[in-house]
C-alpha cells in the first residue's frame, strides 16, 4: 500500500488528496492494529520484530519523501529520518544478532507517534495551515533525538559489558 500511497501523493499535490489520506490512514491502522494483536494473542516473533520497525521506517521515510518532493516539508526533514534509521537499523541487528533486546522504546514510540499525526495533518490542512504540522513533525524528530540517544545508550551499556571495542 506505501507505493500507492506515494503515488497519490505525487500525483495530487496541488491539493488536498482524501485518496492518499485514506491509504495514508490504512497503513497506519493496520500497523498499530497488528502489534495490538501480536502483543495481545503473543503473537510476537523474532521476524516481526524485524520486519515491523523496517516497514514502519519505510512508511515513514517514503512519506516524509514525497512531502518533500511536492514541497510540503524541508529537505532536512527526511535527510534526517533516513540518516537516523540507518544508524538504527545498522546498530539493531548488530545486537539482533547477538541476541539482545532491539524492541522500541518509549522515546521512538513517541517520535512515530507525533510523526505520524504531524504527516496525516499535512494530508488535510490548508497551505495557511500547514505550519502546524510541520512544528509536530519538528518535534518528532526532536524527540527522535532523545529516542537515538536512548538506543545508543544501550548500545554502550552492551559493548561495555561484553568488554569488546566499539
Amino acid at each position: 500500500m506505501i507505493p500507492f500511497m506515494a503515488r497519490q501523493i505525487l500525483e495530487t499535490s496541488d491539493q488536498t488528496n482524501p485518496a492518499s489520506f485514506v491509504l495514508f490512514l490504512l497503513i497506519w491502522l493496520t500497523d498499530l492494529f497488528d502489534g495490538f494483536i501480536a502483543r495481545k494473542f503473543n503473537m510476537e516473533s523474532e521476524l516481526g520484530k524485524i520486519l515491523d520497525p523496517a516497514v514502519d521506517k519505510i512508511f515513514q521515510i517514503t512519506t516524509a519523501f514525497c512531502f518533500y518532493l511536492i514541497d510540503y516539508i524541508p529537505l532536512f526533514v527526511p535527510v534526517i529520518l533516513i540518516s537516523k534509521d540507518l544508524i538504527l537499523v545498522l546498530g539493531g541487528l548488530y545486537l539482533f544478532t547477538k541476541r539482545q533486546d532491539t524492541s522500541s522504546k518509549l522515546p521512538g514510540r513517541i517520535s512515530t507517534f507525533l510523526s505520524a499525526i504531524g504527516f496525516a495533518l499535512l494530508f488535510i490542512l490548508e497551505e495557511a495551515h500547514r505550519h502546524f504540522a510541520r512544528y509536530l513533525i519538528y518535534l518528532s524528530i526532536f524527540i527522535s533525538f532523545v529516542a537515538f540517544f536512548v538506543y545508543l545508550h544501550i548500545f554502550i551499556a552492551y559493548k561495555c559489558k561484553n568488554k569488546t571495542q566499539i
